[in-house]
């Protein structure tokens, strides 16, 4: 799902989702446990997001992570209107990730 809109609110972006869609996430969600998460706020570097397990592991109550945008890694930070105009998140949609963890100590 891709935001329709946002809204800035105390220094923190709020990204808004089309009725019809969100209920259709969350009817899903709470049913099968299979859709994954949305963006839900930004505030500087940090994004949070809410939702439900994916297909490969399930779950049916929400659960929100928040991640750190780092630059190096990550690329150049979108600005708010790039984010809900990109077609960022429907290219995720067919993409699989994997990350790894390295211990440099």
């Amino acid at each position: 799902m891709t935001p329709s809109r946002f809204s800035i609110k105390d220094n923190k972006t709020i990204f808004h989702y089309k009725y019809s869609e969100l209920k259709e996430f969350l009817t899903r969600g709470f049913e099968f446990g299979d859709v994954g998460l949305i963006l839900v706020s930004r505030k500087d570097n940090i994004f949070t997001y809410r939702g439900f397990g994916t297909i490969d592991h399930p779950f049916t109550f929400i659960t929100t992570i928040n991640m750190s945008h780092n630059r190096i890694l990550d690329g150049e930070l979108l600005a708010d209107e790039e984010i809900i105009n990109s077609k960022v998140f429907e290219s995720c949609a067919n993409t699989s990730y994997s990350f790894w963890i390295e211990d440099i100590s």
